[in-house]
C-alpha cells in the first residue's frame, strides 16, 4: 500500500470507522438479488470493521462490501461449506471455513474465477 493509502485509514493514530451504509445502498450494489437478505446494520459496530460481509444460507451466497478508492463496492460470491477447519483468507482466524468463488467482470485478461477460504 502506498503511504497516502495508509494515511487515509488513520486519524491521529486511530483507525477510522468503516463508513456507514444503508439498506438502500446495499440493495443498489446487488441489483440482481431481488430477495436480498441484509444484515442488521443497526447492531453492527462499524469501528471494528475493515469490510462488511454476510452469508445468505438459503442461496449459498456470501456478500462482501468494502471501500475502494473512496467508493463502496460489493462482491457477490457463491460458497460451499466444508467440514474442515482452516485459516480464513480475510481475517486470518483458524476455524470452520467455506470455499467461496466469484467471477470477475474483467475483459482482459479473460474473466477469471477467484476462489478463497473464508470463515463461516
Amino acid at each position: 500500500m502506498k503511504n497516502d493509502s495508509i494515511k487515509q485509514y488513520f486519524t491521529l493514530g486511530a483507525l477510522q470507522d468503516f463508513p456507514k451504509i444503508t439498506d438502500q445502498q446495499l440493495k443498489k450494489m446487488f441489483p440482481k438479488q431481488k430477495k436480498l437478505k441484509l444484515p442488521d446494520l443497526e447492531n453492527i459496530d462499524h469501528s471494528r470493521l475493515t469490510y462488511l460481509s454476510w452469508n445468505d444460507l438459503r442461496s449459498n451466497k456470501k456478500f462482501i462490501v468494502y471501500e475502494l478508492d473512496g467508493k463502496m463496492v460489493g462482491i457477490e460470491c457463491e460458497f460451499t461449506p466444508t467440514s474442515k477447519k482452516n485459516l480464513c483468507s480475510f481475517c486470518n482466524s483458524f476455524g470452520e471455513v467455506a470455499y467461496f468463488s466469484t467471477v470477475t467482470k474483467a475483459k482482459k485478461p479473460k474473466k477469471r474465477i477467484i476462489t478463497k477460504q473464508s470463515a463461516i
